[in-house]
């Protein structure tokens, strides 16, 4: 195996001090950067509770493996890894701070040893579905959501989040908004009398998002639309998309819904069974 320069990943303000250190069976070493900082009292290390290295990937497949752990982190606790400081061969830190915080209801969750377990266990699973020139159902959805938490406006957020539950989802165009609330409904709830209640919001978020596509008002006051909006609609339709995510995690669904008779059968199952 090749050896390349160590990189190190520094996640700055997750909320809990890991069990550490730990290394994946594929050599990614996650461990705590205060451990081996250097004595400046401004090294961004030394704020840190989490670093995670590699000295046997290349660039391309540890900026995959960074996306993939920092995916799995936030569809297991909720906790976004927003802030890090990523090292060169040369020594040099690099900010790869983002601003942008998302529309996840979860931005703060606890990020836990259970998540840790959780993240490299699914880190196998993720890493592929960050490539860029990956297409599959899974990929896709999981890029469409990306696109939701970085969006800074509301309906084009709103718009990605339910276009990703339409690529996890949507098998006809027949009755697509019914079947949509009716499958997804289906999936992450158990009684029917949450089902019911879960599929008549999907469907009237499905109803919003068909207004915004089109121009439409979601109501006559304007500015009542836009609070609507910003306060219920985007949240409620970043939850959604989250809990479907973390299911397909959880449940071990990914290739299920990547193969299309697979996907077709599991559908028809859960809606009929």
């Amino acid at each position: 195996m090749n050896t390349f320069p160590k990189k190190e990943c520094l996640f700055i303000g997750v909320s809990h001090t890991f069990s550490l250190p730990v290394t994946t069976p594929d050599g990614l070493e996650f461990f705590d950067p205060r451990s081996e900082s250097s004595g400046d009292e401004h090294d961004p290390r030394r704020r840190s509770t989490l670093g995670l290295r590699s000295r046997s990937h290349t660039d391309t497949e540890f900026s995959r493996a960074q996306n993939a752990f920092a995916d799995a982190i936030h569809f297991i606790s909720g906790q976004s890894l927003r802030s890090c400081f990523v090292s060169s061969p040369d020594g040099q830190l690099h900010d790869c701070t983002s601003d942008t915080i998302g529309w996840s209801p979860y931005p703060s969750g606890p990020a836990n040893d259970e998540a840790l377990k959780f993240a490299i266990q699914n880190l196998h699973i993720l890493m592929p579905l960050n490539l860029n020139d990956e297409f599959n159902r899974v990929s896709n959805a999981l890029r469409l959501y990306d696109l939701g938490q970085d969006s800074e406006h509301p309906d084009l957020a709103l718009m990605s989040y339910v276009s990703s539950l339409e690529g996890l989802f949507s098998i006809s165009n027949a009755e697509l908004s019914f079947r949509l609330s009716l499958t997804i409904a289906k999936f992450l709830e158990q009684r029917p009398a949450a089902q019911l209640d879960l599929f008549r919001q999907i469907r009237d978020l499905y109803a919003v998002r068909s207004k915004l596509s089109h121009g439409d008002k979601i109501c006559a006051d304007e500015e009542k639309a836009a609070i609507q909006l910003v306060e219920h609609w985007i949240p409620f339709s970043a939850e959604i998309a989250w809990r479907c995510f973390r299911k397909l995690l959880e449940k071990k669904l990914i290739e299920t819904f990547n193969d299309k008779r697979k996907h077709e059968a599991f559908l028809e199952t859960l809606i009929f069974n």
